[in-house]
């Protein structure tokens, strides 16, 4: 029951962003494509839009055509003068994944580490990967996984008992349309489908409310959930950590609250 009430935790955490008719975020789990919402509303005025704006394309279509010369040759002389960040991606144009090891983990994009305490075991990459549907971890598998399936498993440790923290990002391009959200925000708008998610995957009882929690040295919006299934309690917390176009998701799973407490001390900001 143990093993099987962590695996329902961890796939909780991956289907945090279910679908919500505020934000238009939509149901990401691990195994399937991501498609954007669009109501049928939405839809009808993007059509009549693009229907009124075509005569005035075509009018400057020749003036574009004009200039795409002078824009490529200055494109590639740019390029060829640029040279990108030693580490790969930036916040804009891409997600990079973290370091890995047996009892650490560590993220200059997150801008967080932690050093886990004995008993602790985290995923190796090649786990990850197999869980992301990936062959590897490499900046392009990775990226590639966002972009299609919109949520990437980045960080999974686990304990012999039931605590475990994962850290799940998630492309707020595809799920959100590109807008940027709060900490706040993230957890209102994914507040009521979390935990319809958490009953529909057979957890008896759910009670969870939204709230703050001192992480990383500040005050953090988070969501924070008891559960209870077969007689067996659970606690966790969720906390979402914001870059731009890309939402990191950490959380926490223990027995009890004091679990919790422990395990986040293991985390610091870098």
């Amino acid at each position: 029951m143990k093993k099987k009430l962590l695996t329902i935790l961890v796939c909780a955490a991956v289907m945090l962003t279910t679908a919500c008719d505020k934000s238009g975020i939509t149901s990401t789990p691990s195994d399937s494509s991501s498609t954007s919402t669009k109501s049928s509303s939405e839809s009808s005025k993007s059509e009549s839009s693009s229907s009124e704006s075509s005569t005035a394309e075509s009018e400057s279509s020749s003036t574009e055509s004009e200039s795409s010369t002078t824009e490529n040759e200055s494109s590639t002389t740019t390029e060829s003068e640029s040279s990108a960040p030693e580490n790969g991606a930036t916040e804009t144009d891409g997600f990079v994944h973290g370091n890995v090891a047996q009892s650490s983990y560590s993220s200059e994009f997150l801008g967080i580490k932690a050093d886990f305490a004995d008993g602790w075991v985290c995923a190796a990459d090649d786990m990850l990967a197999e869980n992301n549907g990936v062959s590897d971890m490499s900046a392009e598998n990775v990226n590639s996984a966002l972009d299609t399936k919109a949520i990437l498993y980045e960080l999974i440790a686990t304990t012999e008992g039931i605590s475990n923290v994962n850290i799940v990002i998630e492309n707020l391009n595809i799920t959100n349309g590109g807008k940027a959200l709060s900490g706040e925000e993230y957890i209102e708008l994914a507040f009521d489908n979390v935990t319809a998610s958490f009953k529909n995957l057979g957890i008896e009882e759910v009670d969870a409310e939204k709230s703050k929690i001192n992480f990383l040295g500040s005050e953090m919006a988070c969501m924070k959930t008891k559960l209870a299934s077969q007689g067996q309690e659970m606690v966790q917390v969720m906390i979402p950590i914001n870059k731009g176009a890309y939402m990191g998701i950490v959380t926490f799973s223990g027995e009890t609250e004091d679990d919790i407490t422990s395990a986040m001390t293991m985390f610091k900001s870098i």
